[in-house]
């Protein structure tokens, strides 16, 4: 193995790694904008903030595997529950969808 051969490799890593860490924030940040809609009872915040989640979550590492939350049936569970309750406009639903969602979620990681 060359050395160029390396160090295209660890270029790839770090690319990735970089990739993975910005996907990671995007997703905290929509997240947050969740929880902050949904303290303000703001359902149509809440509703676009669940819709960038979705996004993030289609186009993320897992997403592109077919398995969202990477095959964690709860998590899957969990944002469609919280997906119904914002889809009928229950805000308190919703609200409960989503401290399972997050509480879940920090258990998996």
């Amino acid at each position: 193995m060359s050395v160029d051969s390396v160090a295209s490799g660890l270029i790839a890593l770090q690319a990735l790694q970089t990739s993975q860490h910005a996907h990671r924030k995007q997703f905290q940040q929509a997240q947050q904008s969740l929880a902050q809609s949904l303290n303000a009872n703001d359902i149509q915040g809440a509703q676009k903030a669940y819709v960038t989640l979705t996004q993030l979550i289609q186009n993320g590492p897992e997403g592109k595997n077919g398995k969202s939350f990477g095959g964690n049936t709860t998590l899957q569970q969990d944002f469609a529950a919280l997906g119904d309750a914002l889809k009928s406009g229950d805000s308190y639903a919703a609200q409960k969808a989503f401290a399972q969602f997050a509480q879940d979620l920090q258990s998996a990681q």
